[in-house]
């Protein structure tokens, strides 16, 4: 988790990116390669193009994507390689001894069979 810091500037980037051209996620020019971050194909087809229906969805998109990369430079501060961020700071080994993992998997998976709660019951 905490060698995340090269992923979180590259998602930064791509959403500065569709911040600055739109018509890279919305409109006749949009394409997956462009569109999604990792360059892969949708899993869904795209639900929405500019039209009369949604006269907003332009300023609404880039309102909520310019409030996440707000959200993401505050969350992903500590991580500012070569700047001094927290997580800059420690050694290899130091990171090693702090390992934990990148997902919540491991509880997410005891809680939600339902192992848990069966047994407290």
């Amino acid at each position: 988790m905490l060698d995340l810091g090269p992923y979180h500037f590259k998602l930064k980037a791509h959403i500065q990116k569709l911040i600055d051209d739109l018509s890279l996620a919305i409109g006749p020019k949009m394409s997956y390669s462009a569109a999604t971050l990792d360059g892969e194909p949708w899993h869904y087809q795209p639900f929405f193009t500019p039209s009369a229906d949604l006269p907003y969805l332009k300023e609404f998109f880039v309102a909520f994507m310019t409030e996440a990369f707000v959200a993401w430079e505050w969350f992903t501060s500590e991580f500012d390689y070569g700047h001094g961020g927290l997580i800059d700071s420690p050694t290899a080994e130091e990171k090693e001894l702090a390992w934990m993992s990148t997902t919540n998997e491991v509880n997410e998976g005891w809680l939600g069979g339902g192992n848990y709660l069966k047994d407290q019951i």
